[in-house]
């Protein structure tokens, strides 16, 4: 399977080398993401264990889409019933133009229209669409003559894991967003600090990680390092998932990952 990870502009290396600690392969750094491949596993991984990604996606088909026809085909060619579970709900976001699709507004429709239609042969049933709360999230994305459609299998974003208060300006204390807080310490060394396997010496010595926080932000860098300190999955206490609409998703593996 082919995956891409999102993030804001300026995490891309971060990204892929944490991408890479988790054990993923054939990690590439793009612009904006990080792709990387593997089977159903890897993708769970990056969505339970990543700090710095802000979405995961599987890439579900690329084609050729220079018109509104081509764009259609290429998406009612995609065995949809494979992919979304009976009686999800789904949204389509469109991103990107070619020189006839220039509008995204229309391409996310003429792509909503031809999923549906496809259903509708093969199942007998459309999908409905929940544009605000939708059981799959799709992106569409367009480029030169070529598009790709992916499933967001993060549903919310992934650095949604405070409270909304705790990171919303202007409501008391502003904690630093948590992907944020986890590119700070990345970067400088804390990750790797605490990774290191300690020995009787450290502890007999005291040398142990330790983080001085001079800027006293809300907590949000404390409160990040303690979750890395302690090896705590930053998903783990997530209640809904975007990939609990694909008809791929294996409850059992994710229970063991969420058990590691």
């Amino acid at each position: 399977m082919e995956f891409y990870a999102s993030c804001p502009e300026g995490f891309e290396s971060a990204l892929a080398d944490e991408l890479k600690r988790l054990g993923l392969s054939h990690v590439r750094r793009l612009k904006g993401r990080a792709t990387f491949e593997g089977e159903l596993e890897e993708g769970y991984r990056a969505c339970l264990r990543s700090r710095l990604a802000s979405r995961v996606f599987v890439v579900l088909g690329r084609f050729e889409a220079q018109d509104a026809d081509e764009l259609y085909d290429g998406v009612y060619d995609i065995a949809w019933e494979t992919i979304i579970r009976p009686g999800a709900t789904i949204a389509i976001t469109a991103r990107g133009v070619t020189e006839q699709l220039r509008n995204t507004r229309f391409s996310a429709l003429r792509a909503k229209d031809a999923l549906c239609d496809r259903l509708a042969e093969t199942t007998g049933r459309r999908a409905d669409v929940d544009a605000a709360d939708p059981d799959v999230h799709l992106l569409l994305s367009l480029r030169q003559r070529r598009a790709s459609i992916s499933l967001d299998l993060s549903g919310d974003p992934l650095f949604k894991r405070l409270p909304p208060a705790a990171t919303r300006a202007g409501e008391g204390v502003h904690v630093l967003r948590p992907d944020y807080a986890a590119l700070v310490l990345a970067q400088i060394g804390w990750t790797a600090l605490c990774e290191r396997e300690l020995t009787a010496d450290d502890y007999e010595n005291e040398a142990l990680p330790t983080l001085i926080d001079a800027s006293c932000a809300g907590g949000g860098l404390l409160l990040e390092a303690v979750n890395i300190l302690t090896d705590r999955a930053p998903g783990a206490a997530r209640k809904h998932w975007g990939f609990e609409g694909w008809q791929l998703h294996d409850a059992d593996l994710w229970e063991r990952l969420r058990a590691e």
